[in-house]
Order: structure tokens, then C-alpha cells, then sequence
């Protein structure tokens, strides 16, 4: 048997070894040439991944490029932006300081003034009293209040607010309106039922009180110097709206004023107050400036000229309107323009602070002092004890 299969075995081989040489070589080079393929194919996927990976490199490298470009530009970005923060907040000081020292320059001179026309007599008011005087006087007679009804009610409300006292308080109390101008809060008084006395030193004013109040038969009106206001007579309560300031001795008014309380009294004062403020140095600027230039002007020639200087230093104030005697034909331009002229025709404009104010109010013999508002203006009222 094993004879047998190796026969076969040999007789297979033998025929294998008889296949033709052609044939055999082209088995062989197909073998050859598709290794070759395969090479090259893989030789060129390859090629591809290597182009792949180096722009997928150059690709990060780009971006890379971006982010270092975009975090130089937002550094940059915020160095520019804190440098002009630290210029606007220098130029805003230096604005701010200058501001200050102009105003300190004004009242520097004023002060001035007031040393050389105050001698040995420390009563003696100086020498713009009378222009000062003259100023309200005019002021009352040409330059009405619009609106006076709504106006004289507004003025009602705010004495109450003020004062913290209801209606009923003073009801057939003795009131005293020192420095009453055209009578907007005695009208006031009135109305809440107190028995009242109005005093001021303008003529003018004296007699349009009288015409304001005639509703309630108001003649208990005079014509008084607060400096020399002396008599014995009191009162529960004494009201006095920017008047002591005016007077050229603002101390001396308001220790006249102070006699004038009785015991368990009370008195209201609103006195014109230092700066504090930014927005206080610059009202104040401009008040001073336009005192300057009104003060060398006749006063047949002062309200015209005021009037186009508001008009210089609030231009928007004429949108709406063709010509400037529009403006000031209106309520807004009338109340603009009184106002403007209260605060700077009269030449006597003293300043105080509240601890100035409150020191002497303390000094003599008044307690529950306390501040109406937080405005420059100083709204005060205090008990006499």
C-alpha cells in the first residue's frame, strides 16, 4: 500500500515539473506587479497623509498665529482704553480744581471789598447796599412771577414740607414773614389761618404783598430794615427766605430776627450756602461772572442785557421758539429770567455754612436744629428754648 501512494506522490510532482516556463513566469510577474501596486498605492496614500498632516499643522499653525494676534490686539485694546481712562479722570481734576479756584478767585475779591467797606462800625452795611437795595425794589415791580396763583400755591405746600408742621399748627399763631417780596409765602400763612405780620425793605414789595393778599384783608404790612429791626414785639413763628444774606450784615439780621422768637417759638431760615458740589462752583461761576458784568451796567440796561446772555449760556432753552421775545414771553422764559435776576442783580450775596449757621443758632438758645433739604441753599428751622 505505501508503494502505492508514493507512486501517485511522484507521478503528481512529476507533472507539476512539466508545467510550461511561459506560464510559470506570468504567475510570477502578476505576483511582482501586484506588489508593485500595492506598494505604490500605499506609497501614495501615504504621500497623502504626509500632505495631510502638514496642512493640518500649517492649518494650527495659522490659528495659532490668529489667537496670538487677537490676544496682542485685546492687550493692546486695554492698555489704550485704561490710558484714556486715567486721562479723562486727570483732565476731569484738573477741570474740577479749576473750577475751584475760580470761584475761590471771585470771593477772594469779594472779600476784598467787604474789608475796605467795613470800618469800625461792624452794624454798617456796605457801600452796594443801596444798589442792592434798588435791585429787589425794581425786581418786584418789573419782573412779575408767572403763573402767580399756581406759583403762590407751590410755595404754600413747600413751607409746609419744609417746616414738617401741618396746616392746623398754625392756625391763630403770631407769624412773622421777614423778607416777605411780593407775599408768596404770606399768602401761604394766610391761608393756614395764622395771624400775620409781613416785613420788608422794599417799598415795591411792601405794596404788592399787599395787592397779593388782599384775599384776606392783609394789611398788616411794613416797611423794615431788618439791621435796625429792635422793637419788644414776638412771635410763635418767625419765617425769614433768603432776605439775611442780602442785608450786607447777615449776623446782625439774624440776631435781630432770633429776639423776635418767642420762648417754645420756632424759626425757619434759608440762607444761600457754600459750595460743595462740582455742579454748586459751577452755578456759582456763572452767577459771579454775569454779577461782574451787570454791576458797570445802568439799570434801564441790565434785564436786556441779561437776557441775552441766559440766552448765550442755555442755547437749548430756544428750541420751539423763533426769537427771544418768544422765549421770554413764556412762562418758562419769565421764571428763568426772575430767577437769574435774583440771583445775580444784587450786589450783597453772602455765604454760610451750615456749621457757621448752626453754631450761632446754638449760641443763642436754640435747640432741635435741624437742615431741611441737601441743597447748597441752606433750609434751617430750629425751637427756641
Amino acid at each position: 500500500m505505501m508503494k502505492v501512494n508514493n507512486k501517485k506522490n511522484k507521478t503528481k510532482n512529476s507533472e507539476n515539473n512539466n508545467l510550461p516556463l511561459h506560464l510559470i513566469g506570468s504567475a510570477t510577474l502578476l505576483s511582482i506587479g501586484s506588489i508593485c501596486f500595492l506598494l505604490k498605492k500605499t506609497k501614495n496614500s501615504n504621500s497623502k497623509l504626509i500632505e495631510q498632516s502638514k496642512m493640518i499643522e500649517q492649518s494650527e499653525l495659522i490659528e495659532q498665529s490668529k489667537l496670538i494676534e487677537q490676544s496682542k490686539q485685546i492687550e493692546q485694546s486695554k492698555l489704550i482704553e485704561n490710558y484714556n481712562s486715567k486721562l479723562l479722570e486727570q483732565s476731569t481734576l484738573i477741570e474740577n480744581h479749576g473750577k475751584k479756584i475760580k470761584y475761590l478767585c471771585y470771593e477772594n475779591q469779594k472779600l476784598f471789598s467787604m474789608l475796605r467797606n467795613i470800618q469800625n462800625d461792624y452794624t454798617k452795611p456796605y457801600e452796594t447796599f443801596q444798589t442792592t437795595y434798588d435791585s429787589f425794589n425794581n425786581q418786584w415791580k418789573d419782573i412779575p412771577i408767572p403763573d402767580l396763583d399756581n406759583h403762590i400755591n407751590l410755595c404754600t405746600d413747600l413751607m409746609l414740607k419744609w417746616t414738617e408742621l401741618p396746616r392746623k399748627w398754625f392756625k391763630s399763631k403770631k407769624v412773622l414773614d421777614a423778607g416777605c417780596g411780593i407775599g408768596r409765602f404770606s399768602y401761604g400763612f394766610l391761608e393756614c389761618g395764622a395771624e400775620l405780620k409781613s416785613i420788608d425793605f422794599s417799598s415795591n414789595g411792601v405794596e404788592i404783598t399787599k395787592k397779593n393778599c388782599q384775599k384776606y384783608n392783609h394789611k398788616n404790612v411794613h416797611k423794615v430794615n431788618l439791621l435796625e429791626y429792635n422793637d419788644n414785639e414776638t412771635f410763635d413763628f418767625v419765617w425769614s427766605y433768603g432776605v439775611c444774606h442780602h442785608t450786607g450784615n447777615t449776623k446782625l439780621a439774624m440776631l435781630n430776627l432770633f429776639s423776635k422768637v418767642k420762648k417754645g417759638g420756632k424759626i425757619f431760615l434759608m440762607l444761600y450756602g457754600f459750595p460743595e458740589k462740582i455742579i454748586d462752583y459751577e452755578e456759582l461761576n456763572n452767577y459771579e461772572q454775569l454779577r461782574k458784568e451787570l454791576i458797570v451796567l445802568p439799570d434801564e440796561q441790565k434785564m436786556d442785557y441779561l437776557k441775552k446772555r441766559l440766552i448765550e449760556l442755555f442755547p437749548c432753552v430756544m428750541e420751539g421758539y423763533n426769537t427771544t421775545e418768544d422765549y421770554y414771553a413764556s412762562d418758562h422764559g419769565r421764571m428763568l429770567l426772575h430767577g437769574y435776576f435774583d440771583a445775580v442783580s444784587p450786589p450783597i450775596n453772602e455765604l454760610l455754612s451750615y456749621e457757621e449757621i448752626f453754631t450761632i443758632l446754638n449760641n443763642n438758645g436754640f435747640s432741635n436744629i435741624r437742615r431741611c433739604n441737601d441743597n447748597r441753599n441752606i433750609h434751617i428751622i430750629a425751637d427756641k428754648l
